[in-house]
């Protein structure tokens, strides 16, 4: 999906909801913007994992560290911004390294799954969930949620919000609309 339609926002629901419900499974977030190397994604699993002597490897060293602590049980792995990820050997590595996963890829890029690796997608057996651009009634709804959530009763004037409202959606990015409240 495009920026802004909550493709991030709605994993990270997701992700807290699972932890929540269960301690059974390990929930890892990457943001690739950030972590967009094999190394410094290898570096942030065993981060998280709780792998602290990272110092001194490589990144196959790395990962094998994170799976040994992955796989002692299931995990959900969500690599924001994937498509910033270069070398496809990471996710080959993912795919082979660590048993029981679920792997998130969210991008922009609409084609980004035809440009991996065969080798690669044979392996990942993808599903696509696109999340579509919001129509103008759905912007306004989603804002005026947030309308009400976070300001006291009438500091928003219904003139203002027609305006932010209409201004989001000629721009296509609901964080712009937030930031116009």
């Amino acid at each position: 999906g495009v920026p802004g339609i909550g493709k991030t926002v709605a994993t990270k629901h997701l992700l807290s909801e699972l932890e929540k419900e269960t301690d059974r499974i390990k929930t890892v977030y990457i943001n690739c913007w950030k972590k967009d190397t094999p190394y410094k994604v290898a570096s942030e699993l065993c981060r998280q994992v709780g792998f602290k002597f990272v110092t001194n490897r490589d990144t196959s060293e790395l990962m094998k560290e994170a799976a040994k602590t992955l796989n002692k049980g299931s995990c959900v792995i969500v690599l924001d911004e994937a498509d910033k990820i270069e070398d496809q050997q990471l996710f080959y590595n993912l795919f082979e390294e660590i048993f029981t996963k679920s792997i998130l890829c969210i991008t922009n890029d609409k084609n980004w799954l035809s440009k991996l690796d065969g080798r690669v997608k044979s392996r990942m057996m993808a599903e696509l969930l696109e999340f579509n651009q919001y129509n103008l009634e759905e912007m306004r709804d989603i804002l005026k949620e947030r309308v009400n959530y976070a300001f006291v009763s009438g500091v928003v004037s219904n003139d203002a919000f027609e305006i932010i409202s209409a201004k989001t959606f000629e721009i296509g990015d609901v964080r712009a609309g937030l930031f116009l409240l």
